[in-house]
Order: structure tokens, then sequence, then C-alpha cells
């Protein structure tokens, strides 16, 4: 998984979470964030979860951050 910034309507940021499930495994999106509620402190839980099929990682295996941030931020 990786968390990222995006930008909310304050200009503010929320943390997303990017998830990436192994194969052959269900996500349970509402478990996931009620976990993350109850061993995070409030400012870390994420404000929504994302399922992703593949995380972008380069050369290292490093997972590209940057990539899952929107469009126009990017620009």
């Amino acid at each position: 998984c990786a968390a990222v910034g995006e930008p909310d309507e304050w200009g503010e940021e929320d943390v997303v979470l990017w998830v990436e499930a192994k194969p052959g495994t269900a996500l349970d999106m509402g478990e996931l964030q009620r976990l993350c509620a109850e061993r995070l402190p409030p400012f870390m839980v994420p404000a929504r979860i994302r399922a992703i099929d593949v995380l972008p990682r380069n050369a290292l295996g490093r997972i590209e951050k940057f990539k899952l941030k929107p469009a126009l931020e990017r620009k």
C-alpha cells in the first residue's frame, strides 16, 4: 500500500491510501478503514481508501507515489 496526500475542498490535503491486493485476495475496505482508525492517530487515518491492481514501481521496486497523485498536481 501507499499513502499520498490529495487536495481537499479547503486547500488542505487528505490522506488517501492506495492498496494493492495479493492475487486471489478480496479487499474489505470497511474492515481496512476500521483497522486504520483503531491503530493510527486521527490525523493519519485515511480519508479514502482506493484499490489498485498494480502499484506503480520503479526499476528498484519502490512505489512511485507521484504517479498516484491527481494529474493536475503533476503539471
